[in-house]
């Protein structure tokens, strides 16, 4: 099999731990205001929910294509879909989570003004 094969799936992998990496960074320090922090576990719950209904039929659409892909192009095929669909949630998921967090970071920011927030949702 040629290596070429294996430069997609590294990528993917280091993308995601990089992408975990940051989200733990993010997460670093507690709101200090109440009312921000329930509002974000309320928004962070209902994205997860979102998310797990989603993937559940993105899994059965998924299954499906798989062995049609099988049956028509073989396991090579077939594998490399499957990886591709993996890495897909995973990072929809992470990407999902951070945006939640940075736009809670975000909101406590603006406390102290529209560049401290501006910076904080970049950042």
């Amino acid at each position: 099999m040629n290596q070429l094969v294996y430069i997609p799936i590294f990528s993917c992998i280091a993308v995601n731990l990089f992408s975990i990496l940051l989200a733990r960074r993010l997460s670093t320090g507690l709101s200090n205001l109440k009312k921000i922090s329930e509002i974000s576990e309320i928004i962070k719950r209902g994205a997860i929910t979102y998310l797990n209904k989603q993937f559940l039929w993105i899994l059965l659409f998924s299954a499906i294509v798989a062995v049609l892909l099988d049956i028509f192009f073989g396991v090579f095929k077939t594998v490399a879909f499957s990886l591709g669909s993996i890495f897909s949630v995973i990072s929809a998921y992470l990407g999902t989570l951070v945006a939640v967090n940075t736009n809670y970071k975000t909101a406590e920011s603006a406390k102290e003004g529209f560049l401290k927030a501006f910076f904080t949702a970049f950042s």
